[in-house]
């Protein structure tokens, strides 16, 4: 045994950890900080200390196994939760339980006993899971440099106790494949977080936390019987003590176009219609179509932004506001049969805190000294939120690559603004913009229905 691993395997039973304990680790190994052989030395230390145990590791994989990649497979799908697990998932006498989402890699005496019925369940942390069976084996947890928050066992508690904001209401297909390479198609419910942030540092105000070190890394020991029947006490009496309910901003921030169907600052400025429903499509039930019109929502997250390229001939120039609102309202109208823009409404626009001059672009014909296409953007400062509004060409001049450029320039304007930048359109649009902005580097899969039509409602997004 190395000088490192024999300090670690000290420090670990300083803390109350026994050879035969069963211990499931969270872990940040930076916390540690330097540790020769990374990760690797780490878990040759835990399974030093535990002789005749069983070390637990979490295996998550909910961000890589999803609606758009439903599938699961036991050796090859990565981990999700740091540089220690995915090492450990890798080590040589690991198992891995069977699930899409929140599988657990164990080693040691009860390893297979722990994760061998796994595969029956179809929530998160259901009741044959090794986080839920961690009580049956009287089992530790520790927390090594990453505090409270990061624990996984408490979603356990959490399904046990039936609590309303925990799992989605309709379940998802997905294809799993065992260690064995045998292949199954299941019905999983996945988590439903929407709006929630948790809060599990707050188990330290029902249950023992015993301190300690390990290296450079605070940590937290805590025992799961006591834990599980705490926190279970605690939810039948509050079931949101140990989550907050996020304000509309914090969830816009973490899903802009998940949160809202237009960009921030409109839900203050423009209140939705009496008798206008509004829904996001991936939470209205299957069996429900409302008759409406269907957008997508799409983000920029602004980490590559080309340059924008013109044909010769051809420059950006800035509107002149207000002086031009007139001559914006007729482009407008050239570009749209049937269309009636206003002079006034065009002015009332730039009467917007998130009214920048120099987002309002016209691509401009040098030779007939007039307009071919018109770009307006937005900028949320208080957010930093861009948003495009107005991407139009006039007919004479579509199919020459000015909208592709006008999107471009005006993310370059944004650049050294934005944090992000969000755009909307009709999903059957002709014109397909759609495509458009995703060769601009748009990303995203959210559809938003407009409708008069009453709808279901899947989702379980407390208010």
């Amino acid at each position: 045994m190395n000088k490192i691993i024999k300090q670690l395997v000290c420090d670990i039973h300083k803390l109350g950890i026994m050879p035969g304990d069963t211990l499931l680790v969270h872990s940040s190994l930076r916390s540690l900080g330097w540790v020769d052989v990374g990760a690797e030395t780490v878990i040759r230390a835990l399974i030093e200390a535990l002789p005749n145990g069983t070390l637990l590791m979490p295996a998550l994989s909910w961000k890589l196994v999803s609606k758009d990649n439903p599938r699961f497979s036991a050796k090859n799908t990565p981990s999700c939760v740091g540089a220690i697990p995915e090492v450990f998932r890798k080590h040589p006498g690991v198992i891995r339980s069977v699930h899409p989402t929140h599988s657990v890699c164990a080693y040691g005496v009860n390893a297979e006993q722990i994760t061998f019925r796994h595969y029956l369940d179809r929530t998160p942390v259901g009741e044959n899971s090794p986080f839920r069976l961690l009580t049956e084996y009287k089992g530790k947890i520790l927390m090594l440099g990453c505090g409270l928050k990061p624990n996984t066992f408490m979603h356990g508690v959490e399904e046990a106790a039936n609590i309303p904001y925990v799992l989605e209401n309709e379940a998802t297909k997905v294809s799993i494949e065992d260690n064995d390479g045998n292949t199954e198609d299941i019905f999983h419910y996945r988590h439903d977080f929407k709006g929630i942030r948790q809060r599990y540092d707050r188990v330290s105000e029902c249950v023992n936390v015993n301190k300690g070190k390990i290296l450079n890394a605070d940590v937290l020991i805590l025992d799961a019987c006591s834990l599980w029947d705490a926190a279970a006490k605690k939810l039948s009496e509050d079931p949101w003590f140990f989550v907050d309910r996020e304000s509309l901003k914090e969830q816009y921030l973490r899903n802009p176009c998940g949160a809202l169907a237009t960009a921030f600052w409109k839900e203050h400025w423009f209140p939705k219609p009496k008798g206008i429903n509004i829904f996001l499509e991936s939470a209205l039930s299957k069996e429900d179509e409302p008759d409406g019109t269907r957008y997508f929502r799409l983000i920029h997250h602004m980490e590559e932004c080309p340059e924008a390229v013109l044909p010769n001939g051809y420059v950006f120039r800035n509107v002149a506001m207000p002086d031009e609102a007139g001559f914006v309202a007729d482009f407008i109208n050239r570009c749209y049969e049937g269309y009636n823009q206003t002079k006034e409404k065009i002015l009332q626009w730039s009467e917007y805190p998130v009214f920048s001059n120099d987002l309002w672009v016209f691509v401009w014909d040098e030779l007939r000294k007039a307009p071919s296409a018109l770009g307006i953007a937005d900028y949320d400062e208080a957010l930093g939120e861009g948003s495009l509004e107005w991407i139009q060409t006039l007919p004479d001049y579509r199919g020459k690559g000015f909208g592709e450029a006008i999107v471009r320039e005006l993310l370059s304007r944004l650049n050294k603004r934005a944090a992000f930048v969000t755009v909307s359109g009709e999903v059957d649009n002709a014109s397909n913009p759609e495509g458009l902005y995703r060769k601009c580097g748009f990303t995203g899969d959210d559809i938003w229905v407009v409708t008069q039509t009453p709808v279901n409602i899947i989702s379980s997004n407390p208010e």
